[in-house]
């Protein structure tokens, strides 16, 4: 027992120093910063998301359907986005598909502060931005790679995951106090300044 619980001490350790190891090189630390801050606010748009489907429906097999809809694309596209992802320049890819994200969530929070929201818009902005993201993911990581090079590249996935942890945990919780006494909306509105976040590091790169 005593074993195991060392080796997980151990693994720890590892994953931090890595992240911190990582963090020293300027432009993923930009990077690091700007994607935290997109994730938080992605995964407050994912809350919001299933409680607006719901308000607007009162229906589970729709919100089913909306949430395998950001699913699909990767589906379809997947093995055709990685390609895209080599051979495309990488920095104006993520230009395009974080301006992307960040016009979608835009968006869907003015059709929600304005009551104008259907339940087809949604469907359409998510399948639209679930074919950003299937383009995002690959080129992201390509990017990380050049950046960090290869001694490092490995330690900048620890840190990714860490932060991306962070983000699941800190999203949704903020999401449902927000949701809670402001509606909706404001976590898409969020969710755009997070992206926006996430453009300036780029741009700083």
């Amino acid at each position: 027992m005593s074993a195991m619980v060392n080796q997980q001490k151990d693994r720890l350790h590892s994953l931090t120093n890595g992240a911190f190891d990582v963090l020293k090189v300027p432009n993923y630390r930009n990077y690091f910063i700007g994607n935290l801050l997109s994730y938080v606010g992605l995964w407050m748009q994912v809350v919001a998301l299933a409680w607006l489907v719901l308000q607007l429906t009162h229906s589970g097999v729709m919100l089913g359907l909306v949430i395998g809809a950001t699913q699909l694309p990767l589906l379809l596209l997947g093995p055709y986005a990685g390609v895209v992802a080599d051979r495309v320049p990488k920095h104006r890819l993520l230009f395009v598909t974080n301006g992307a994200a960040c016009l979608f969530a835009l968006t869907l929070g003015m059709l929600v502060l304005t009551g104008e929201v259907r339940v087809w818009m949604v469907f359409v902005l998510t399948v639209a931005g679930g074919i950003v993201t299937t383009f995002d993911r690959p080129t992201k990581n390509a990017f990380i790679s050049e950046m960090v090079g290869k001694d490092l590249f490995l330690k900048s996935i620890n840190a990714n995951n860490m932060s991306n942890g962070v983000a699941r945990i800190a999203g949704p919780a903020i999401a449902a106090v927000l949701i809670a006494n402001d509606g909706v909306g404001v976590c898409f509105d969020i969710n755009t300044t997070s992206c926006a976040a996430m453009h300036i590091a780029i741009f700083l790169i």
